[in-house]
């Protein structure tokens, strides 16, 4: 028992507990260990910046199974905090929190119905499809980024594409059909996935054949799904796409509903001008 007391004591300085020391059976003291452990805080916000009231940033709960062992289930912040790390790797992690709908600065009435429409759309339970075309540097990529977030903080298997890099990526490696099929299986099957700059060309050439054979592979799949959310911005204007594959593209258009935005080509709307 004196084995018993030191522990519980110990609990006690840590935790702030209070507990009957009194005559505990092996089921008692595993509950005793397990209630320890899950009113514990860990310190896994340090590293992803994620904060998690349910885990307290341990990651993990404790549990007594049936047979009396005591069992660590994964808490669902692993899975944002998975999706946090893959956002990192590929390069959207670093916004995340620069680019937030708080951040998102408005001078002119028509960001101000930017903003509206990508608030409306986090808060559509039954709206799949958002799409933001036209003028370079009029904020697109910020609020496909506060829009992600949405749904990366909802726990969704959120998957960022950067168009011009992944497609040439996938198009290298089209012949060799194992490894083509695991890295475009990511973009089909992800939760939510935001592509951006979609459609971007080197030298804003026309999209070969190639590209549109990539573009319809990876969208039809996502439209043959239709609990899968799809976040795109271009410097095309969704008509304007419509020429490279009117059946695809048309059904997009359809689905995007009233969250198609179109910016009209002007260069007093390319905030990286100002200042």
């Amino acid at each position: 028992m004196s084995e018993i007391q030191a522990l519980l004591e110990r609990l006690q300085q840590q935790h702030g507990f209070t507990y009957e020391v009194k005559d505990l059976s092996a089921e008692d003291w595993k509950q005793m260990q397990a209630d320890a452990y899950n009113n514990s805080v860990g310190n896994l916000n340090e590293v992803d910046g994620y904060n998690c009231d349910a885990c307290k940033n341990r990651g993990y709960h404790a549990y007594i199974d049936p047979n009396g062992y005591e069992i660590h289930k994964e808490c669902k912040c692993q899975r944002i905090r998975k999706t946090l790390r893959l956002a990192k790797r590929s390069g959207l992690g670093d916004i995340l929190s620069d680019f937030t709908f708080n951040k998102y600065i408005i001078f002119e009435d028509w960001q101000q119905q930017i903003k509206d429409t990508a608030q409306a759309f986090c808060n559509d339970d039954i709206a799949k499809w958002f799409y933001i075309g036209g003028q370079v540097g009029a904020g697109k990529t910020h609020i496909c980024t506060a829009i992600a977030a949405h749904y990366i903080k909802q726990g969704l298997d959120t998957k960022y594409m950067l168009w011009c890099e992944e497609s040439k990526k996938l198009k290298a490696i089209v012949n060799e059909y194992d490894l083509y099929k695991e890295n475009i299986s990511v973009l089909k099957n992800a939760e939510v996935l935001y592509i951006d700059d979609f459609l971007k060309t080197k030298g804003g050439e026309t999209p070969t054949n190639a590209d549109i054979n990539l573009a319809f592979e990876i969208l039809n799949s996502r439209l043959m799904d239709k609990e899968k959310i799809t976040i795109i911005s271009s410097e095309k204007m969704l008509e304007e796409v419509l020429e490279y594959d009117e059946a695809t593209m048309s059904r997009i258009y359809q689905q995007a509903g009233n969250y198609r935005i179109n910016i009209g080509k002007d260069l007093k709307k390319n905030y990286r001008l100002r200042g």
